[in-house]
């Protein structure tokens, strides 16, 4: 079923992008809404309808132009949350969760990689947040000319979105070896495949 949902989602956003209709991609709006419900833990849900009521009032607002531009800013807030979200009372810091997936809890009994477990965490949720927060402010100069700088449009930011988070990925990725020298080396697509496969159980907790 979620597969068939996202082989969709990916369809309408091409048939959208190829035929410059905003409909196919506000189309999109709720079939993401509905992946994220039955996809999140019963925890995530209340952030879930809140992304669902504020791309409610941007279609009400500005129709499906200002949906399309909100959808991407919307995303990002959310996976700035899933980190920021297990940093708060005692959780196990979602970096942490995902080494302890991937190589076992063993690495985590070193005081230094659970504080870079931590940090990185940080830089997760601070990143998404960032992108978020410029994301809005593309779409309000775009929408409403403010502020008076010369920003990217919101469909530009929509391409530069995953390509910043890609970077950082593989940025991190590549310096780990030497800012945390003691964990096990993997190949970076094995190292995709296992955190792919351990992600549904990291957002669970």
């Amino acid at each position: 079923m979620r597969v068939a949902l996202w082989v969709i989602i990916i369809a309408l956003v091409v048939l959208g992008r190829m035929s410059g209709d905003d409909r196919y991609i506000a189309a999109v709006a709720p079939l993401v809404v509905v992946v994220l419900w039955f996809a999140a833990p019963a925890a995530l849900r209340s952030a879930v309808a809140l992304i669902a009521v504020a791309l409610l009032a941007a279609w009400y607002t500005g129709g499906d132009g200002l949906l399309v531009d909100v959808l991407p800013i919307a995303i990002a807030a959310l996976v700035g949350w899933l980190f920021a979200r297990s940093l708060l009372g005692g959780r196990e810091p979602l970096i942490a969760r995902a080494i302890a997936a991937i190589d076992g809890s063993e690495p985590l009994a070193d005081p230094s990689v659970r504080r870079y477990a931590m940090r990185l965490t940080r830089v997760w949720a601070g990143c998404q947040f960032a992108l978020a927060a410029f994301g809005l402010l593309c779409v309000a100069h775009f929408h409403w000319a403010w502020p008076a700088w010369t920003l990217p449009t919101p469909r530009q930011f929509a391409l530069l979105l995953p390509l910043v988070v890609i970077g950082l990925f593989v940025t991190e990725f590549a310096l780990r070896p030497a800012l945390l020298p003691q964990a096990p080396r993997k190949q970076l697509f094995a190292f995709v495949r296992a955190l792919a496969h351990a992600w549904p159980r990291l957002i669970e907790k």
